[in-house]
């Protein structure tokens, strides 16, 4: 009858178990703080490393644009080279209105 008395107390009281329930709220937020600050940081870093590669990406840009401006002037010096031709050449292709024309001028200048 006497053991049939003694209750037993309840596992958790109101108290404990919020003040507890409190506490994991709070390290629950303390880590997502954390994780969220850690992730800001990332991101942050991420952005910077963006912005050096897109600024490197410019440079070669210019450099390229540069380098190929340059090589554009050496193939037109070229180009000219390869389009001038001999003077026989030219004479194999006179029409007899340029023989006509050219005969003159050398008279002329024989005068």
């Amino acid at each position: 009858f006497f053991f049939l008395m003694i209750r037993r107390p309840p596992r958790s009281t109101h108290c404990i178990s919020s003040a507890a329930s409190d506490v994991y709220k709070r390290q629950v937020l303390e880590q997502l703080k954390e994780n969220n600050q850690k992730s800001q940081q990332s991101l942050l870093e991420k952005n910077e490393q963006i912005d050096k590669a897109k600024f490197q990406i410019e440079e070669l840009t210019r450099e390229l644009v540069d380098s190929s401006k340059t090589i554009a002037e050496q193939q037109s010096k070229v180009n000219l080279l390869e389009d001038t031709v001999s003077y026989t050449h030219l004479r194999a292709h006179e029409t007899s209105l340029h023989l006509v024309c050219r005969l003159l001028l050398e008279k002329k200048k024989k005068k």
